[in-house]
């Protein structure tokens, strides 16, 4: 086992993992994201062991990408840590210009907060300010404003 594994690396492992975990990323993307990852780390045999692998088994994927975030020190993902990873790095974007706000709560409404209720109330300022942004296209730039600051607000606060 290595001694360290570079943080960006474990951060994009565990999103990855997520977005697999939520049936938002498909085994050959899970394979494309390896290959890349090994750019950064090519001497990782777990990231080698997946990015070798047939994208069609999405069990064996699945079972690979935990053999590499278990190397990583990470524990299994449940379906709620996973929404609000995903939440956070979608909050990220948003902050950084990555994705239009409206997008971006979108997101976080429709692929996280529907497809795990666990995480609605966290994640309920979203849904209304995209639901609002839809409704009411008079006052979009201030619904944009308000939802970057309510992704500066969930940043902060994980």
């Amino acid at each position: 086992m290595k001694a360290a594994f570079d943080p960006p690396l474990a951060a994009s492992a565990l999103r990855t993992r997520a977005m697999r975990l939520l049936d938002l990323a498909d085994p050959h993307q899970v394979i494309e994201w390896a290959n890349a990852a090994l750019i950064e780390d090519p001497t990782n045999d777990s990231l080698v062991a997946l990015a070798i692998l047939d994208a069609e088994d999405g069990q064996e994927v699945d079972s690979a990408l935990d053999a590499v975030l278990a190397e990583m020190g990470i524990a299994p993902l449940y379906p709620n840590e996973a929404a609000m990873i995903l939440a956070k790095k979608t909050a990220e974007d948003i902050i950084a210009n990555k994705v239009t706000p409206h997008d971006g709560a979108r997101f976080i409404w429709v692929k996280l907060a529907r497809r795990v209720p666990e995480v609605e109330e966290a994640l309920r300022v979203f849904i209304g300010l995209a639901s609002e942004w839809e409704e009411d296209p008079i006052h979009r730039e201030q619904y944009d404003s308000d939802i970057v600051r309510a992704s500066r607000s969930l940043v902060r606060t994980m």
